[in-house]
């Protein structure tokens, strides 16, 4: 598996569990710290979103990538 799959894939993990727990107990806690399983992914969400549309727009601009892709039909490597 690439990196950008396994980013991609954290990322969207985090985001479901942090809007799982916004959905589910919007104050039910009443005072009670987060469980350890719900305060780390809400904490790395923001971290991973960045790097991976950090990536993503890095990409898009990178013109040799982009002259090489239009050369080769559209795709980025040519194995594929």
């Amino acid at each position: 598996m690439s990196f950008a799959v396994i980013l991609f894939l954290l990322t969207l993990l985090c985001g479901v569990i942090a809007l799982a727990d916004r959905w589910c107990s919007p104050g039910a806690r009443g005072g009670v710290a987060e469980p350890w399983w719900v305060e780390y992914p809400k904490s790395f969400f923001p971290c991973c979103d960045r790097v991976l549309l950090r990536s993503f727009v890095a990409s898009l601009q990178d013109p040799v990538l982009v002259d090489a892709a239009h050369a080769r039909g559209g795709r980025l490597h040519p194995g594929q």
